[in-house]
Parts: C-alpha cells; structure tokens; sequence
C-alpha cells in the first residue's frame, strides 16, 4: 500500500493536473497489487481507489478443536494445524499396578485412548510413574514398555535390582514417533523377571500426601 494518497478531480471544462507529488508532466494513475481503480463518473472526475487485503493468505476453512493458523506450505497461505506441546492424549492411573506378567505375557498397566493422526505429524508418546519397585532379590526387575495396539514399539524404562535389597525408583520414559495416518491406540505394557516375587508400579491421587498419578501421555513434539 502506497503510504500517501492524493485526490483530485477533473472539472468538466477539462481542467488537466500536470503535476502530483514530485512528478511533473503527464500524470496518470496505475494500479499496484491489490489495488483497483475505477472512474465512477468520467464528466464529474470521480475516481474511487480501492485496496483489498493480501499477503497473509487470510483464514483458511475448516480446522479443528485446539487447532491454530499456521504456515500453509509456500509464502501467502494459510492452514489449520496443531501447536507444538498439544495434548493428543493423557490417561492417568491413580491406583498401584501389581507386576505379575512375565516376558512374552506382558500385562496392561495403561490403556490410551484411539486417536486418529494424519500420518505426518511428530508426537511425543511418554510415560511417568512416581515409583517403580522391583522385588526384594538379585537380578529382579520391571520393565515398562509401549505398544501401539498389538505392536511392541520398544522398552521405555526399566528398574534392576543388582542384590538383594529394595529399589523404588521414579520412571519417566519417552520416545519421539510419527504415527502414519489412521487410529492408533498407544498403551503401557509391563512385566518382571521369570521367578520370584512380583513388582510394582506405584501411583497415587496426589493429595493428602499420596503419590502423583502414573500416567501415559501423546503430545506433538
């Protein structure tokens, strides 16, 4: 947009405006991008100049809950997308899970909820739990691991016991995956060494003194 404009008007006994500005001479009027002119009234020398916004490609269509405009992939556009940090998933356990299952009997300590993913967006997929306890002996441990669905994606964390004793440990794991288009439903498997005693996941309601809740998360990276 020019940063000055001028206005002027041509009487019907032909007045002619031989200068504007610093130009002298001939003058005539172009239009510059975004910009129209018209000559409402060629006998009264009305002329309407008019600006239409450009640039910023305005709002796109569409978009969805938690969604903001962003980049639209080249200079000028728009798109709907979803800020870093955003929540894709959060499902909280309040109660202690008793680690029974054994390799290759893995038990479900947390389920997530099925999200759908458009196949190009990075998340962040993480798990927490204030304690993690193996048992009381040599060599005992427990592993925690995420699927996504019926798959094994990978082991997230693990406590090992390396003599006899207690270990109560914090677990906090993470991992850094694009999920390809479609549902898909991340849960916490987990499991302990062949024999001996179980272990434990601890979690809590975070009041009154108890532990903070275990939890598995889904955010975009």
């Amino acid at each position: 947009m020019p940063d000055r404009f001028y206005a002027f008007t041509a009487s019907p006994s032909s007045t002619v405006v031989e200068s504007l500005d610093a130009i002298a001479g001939a003058v005539s009027l172009v239009a510059g991008t975004n910009i129209t002119i018209t000559d409402n009234s060629p006998s009264a020398g009305d002329i309407t100049i008019a600006a239409s916004g450009g640039g910023g490609g305005g709002i796109p269509s569409g978009g969805a809950a938690g969604q903001v405009v962003g980049y639209g992939g080249s200079p000028g556009t728009g798109a709907w997308v979803y800020p870093p940090g955003y929540q894709f998933d959060y499902v909280p356990i309040t109660s202690n899970v008793t680690v029974s299952g054994t390799s290759g009997a893995q038990q479900t300590a947390i389920t997530g909820n099925s999200v759908t993913y458009d196949g190009t967006t990075r998340v962040k997929v993480e798990f927490y739990a204030p304690v993690i306890e193996p048992a009381a002996a040599t060599n005992a441990f427990v592993a925690v691991e995420l699927w996504d669905g019926s798959t094994d994606l990978c082991e997230l964390v693990g406590s090992n016991v390396p003599a006899n004793g207690t270990l109560d440990l914090p677990a906090s794991g993470y991992v850094f995956i694009t999920p390809s288009a479609g549902t898909h439903q991340y849960i916490i498997k987990t499991y302990r060494q062949t024999s001996g005693s179980n272990g434990l996941i601890a979690a809590g309601t975070g009041t009154g003194g108890s532990f903070a809740p275990a939890f598995l998360r889904v955010t975009k990276a």
